[in-house]
Order: structure tokens, then sequence, then C-alpha cells
């Protein structure tokens, strides 16, 4: 899970226009969820769900593993106030559908909008496993252990899928220690960037190499060559990865 920037709503007229009508359709339903069903089937509803995708990206906000081929109310839309937040642009996340499903009306978990989910998450390079940032207060431990509980965070295929990520930047990184050139620094890069899932294990990775065992040297050696990487895990929505493969080798 890494975290969100919030995007603002879409300006495109024809967008704001189609929504108009299904807010006080949904606002006149008496079933919301059914409502919300027959405005995701619609051809305004496609649009929106592309101009979201377009936005944050297509792989799910919270796994980061899986596609995002659904959209998640991250607050609660039940009741007459939640009605107002049924189609609300900045109530929708990308998500898959086990996500999903599995958060349903969960509350109290984090939220990578609003906050760093490092604050609260490790995984670790080794074996993939979540587990509760070491540190966190009572408050942060209790929002960390609900949010892997809930969205199975440590299910084996996710836990497969960091692994494997790790081990390509570790690679990556020693392929440029070797032979730190334009080509290996580039490489480097690509590991990094948007596309690839699980981009928090890498954060963990690059920030904390005292607890990547044996990647460890690697890692360190790699960080004297190329500190810039130590800059986009501190801020991976500030640092123009892509960018950095020409600033240096």
């Amino acid at each position: 899970m890494m975290p969100i920037v919030a995007v603002g709503s879409p300006k495109a007229t024809p967008l704001h226009k189609c929504i108009k009508s299904w807010k006080s359709r949904v606002k006149a339903a008496s079933k919301v969820r059914a409502a919300w069903n027959r405005f995701r089937g619609s051809d305004c509803g496609r649009e929106w769900y592309a101009a979201l995708l377009a936005a944050y990206g297509k792989r799910c906000v919270y796994c980061d593993h899986s596609p995002a081929h659904t959209i998640d109310h991250r607050g609660a839309t039940a009741g007459a106030k939640g009605r107002g937040r049924v189609l609300a642009w900045t109530n929708w996340a990308p998500c898959c559908g086990d996500c999903n499903r599995l958060k349903g009306t969960s509350r109290g978990l984090v939220d990578p909008f609003r906050e760093d989910p490092r604050k609260y998450l490790a995984f670790g390079p080794l074996t993939g496993a979540p587990q509760v940032r070491p540190g966190a207060n009572g408050a942060g431990r209790k929002k960390g252990l609900r949010t892997i509980g809930v969205l199975r965070l440590g299910h084996e295929v996710l836990n497969d899928g960091r692994r494997t990520t790790c081990r390509s930047l570790v690679r990556a990184l020693k392929d440029y220690v070797q032979e730190p050139r334009a080509a290996s620094r580039a490489n480097v890069c690509r590991e990094s960037e948007a596309a690839p899932p699980h981009r928090a294990a890498l954060r963990d990775l690059i920030l904390t190499p005292a607890e990547a065992g044996p990647y460890e040297p690697i890692v360190a050696a790699a960080l004297t060559l190329f500190p810039e990487l130590r800059t986009w895990a501190e801020n991976p929505n500030g640092v123009d990865v892509s960018a950095m493969a020409a600033d240096g080798g």
C-alpha cells in the first residue's frame, strides 16, 4: 500500500453534466446499492470509472497487486448523509474486487489518501509478509493490525509478489553496483517506478536495508552510488523516478 495524492475531479463538462441527473436518482432511490449498480453500468458510470483510473492508475490502491476493476467508497454511504457520498469523486478509490469485498463497510483502516501507510505497515523484503510498523503507538498498532487482517494483506499470493518485486530490484541494484553506467541506472529506475506492483516493499528495502538480511550490502552500496533512490523512497509522490535515470551514470 502506497501513499496516494488526491486528484481533483475531472473538469470535463460532459462528465459533470451526466452525473448530475444520476445524483438526483440516487437521492430518490429506495435502494442505494441498486442505483449505484445502475450508474456503474451506464455510459456515464463507465466514463467516470475511466477518469478514476486515469487519475490514480489501474492497480488496486489497497493490495497494490491486482487490477482495479471496481470503485471502493472510502467513506460510509449509508443513511441520508451517506447518499450524498455515493457519487462523490472524493469518496472513490480504484480497487480490486477482493479488497472491495473484504473491506466492505469496515472503518478504522489505513487510508492511503490521507496518510502514509508506511507509518503503520512494514513489509519484510525476504518474506514479503506484512507486519505492524515497529515503534507504532497503540492506536497506530491497532490500525495496522486491523488493516492487515481485514484486507488479508498477508495472503501468500501477495507475500510472493512482494518477495519477487524485492528480488527484481536487488538484481538491478547489483548490476548497477558492479557496473554503474547509464543503462544499469535506468534499469534500477524501471524497477522502482509507478507501474510495478508492491512498491511499498521496495520502500522498506531502500529505507531500512539493515532489515534486508543478505540484501543489505548490495542495497547499501547502491545507495552510496545512487542516493536519489532514498529520496524517492522517502517521498515517492514528489520524485519523478524516470527522470533520475538521466541524472547520472
